[in-house]
């Protein structure tokens, strides 16, 4: 009995110890907040906000929101961050990328919390978003396989709530895929064929094919793997449904 008492006593010292600690996160988060807010502002001996300041502050409060599980707050500061890093003297275009990403990943995570599906489907809608304007900043900053890696991730957080979406994004990745050097084509290759199988999942044989031939092209370009796996027949299945009168049409691409 006495070791039942200890034990509580324990666990509610564990539990107070936990809401000491958040509440001290979530007043940090706050002063940092208010660091942003007093570095964005002007005045009679101050002309030009302090924009880097500014920056840093909102990423330190991004991350205590984002290690006390607010997502909403952690995803707004990190954009802030990022907006606020373009426009400093020094602007860094990989610097904003990144914040956009976890921003974006904020919006993820929201989505898979909330119960309501009108709710889900907006957050889903930012999450992408969010993701795509990571791929815009790492594409600024010469970072392809960043580029197309936030493309593929934009395209999956979309798979469940918004496919039309899902099936235009992969749409844009085959073309960067296409226009990328060849020394990306180890990395490209793994990104293309992750999509193919959903992208025949949901019809779109158009976008399909053109991700199969570049499959295509990536695989037989890779010359320095083994000739076994580089020479290995891959076929895909690609069902084109026509007019329901007329019968299904099977397509195979082999190399």
């Amino acid at each position: 009995y006495q070791r039942r008492v200890r034990g509580g006593l324990f666990l509610s010292m564990e539990g107070s110890s936990l809401d000491r600690f958040s509440a001290r996160r979530m007043e940090e988060a706050q002063e940092e907040l208010k660091k942003a807010q007093k570095a964005l502002k002007t005045g009679l001996f101050k002309w030009s906000a302090d924009y880097d300041a500014a920056s840093r502050a909102f990423e330190a409060a991004a991350t205590r929101f984002n290690a006390l599980n607010m997502l909403a707050e952690a995803k707004d500061a990190f954009v802030q961050s990022a907006e606020t890093k373009m426009k400093s003297d020094l602007p860094s275009a990989f610097f904003a990328a990144k914040h956009y990403e976890s921003a974006a990943g904020c919006a993820q995570r929201h989505s898979e919390e909330v119960e309501a599906q009108d709710q889900k489907v907006r957050l889903v809608d930012e999450a992408a978003q969010l993701m795509l304007e990571a791929a815009q900043h790492f594409q600024n900053s010469n970072h392809m396989d960043r580029t197309i890696a936030c493309y593929r991730n934009a395209a999956r957080v979309c798979h469940e709530h918004r496919a039309d979406r899902a099936l235009m994004t992969y749409h844009k990745m085959a073309l960067l895929c296409g226009a990328c050097n060849t020394d990306k084509t180890a990395l490209l290759v793994d990104y293309v064929r992750d999509s193919i199988g959903w992208v025949c999942g949901q019809h779109s044989f158009d976008v399909a094919i053109q991700l199969l031939d570049l499959h295509k092209a990536f695989c037989l370009s890779l010359i320095h793997i083994s000739e076994p796996t580089r020479l290995l027949s891959i076929s895909y299945a690609v069902f084109c449904l026509k007019k329901k009168k007329n019968p299904v049409t099977l397509l195979s691409h082999q190399y």
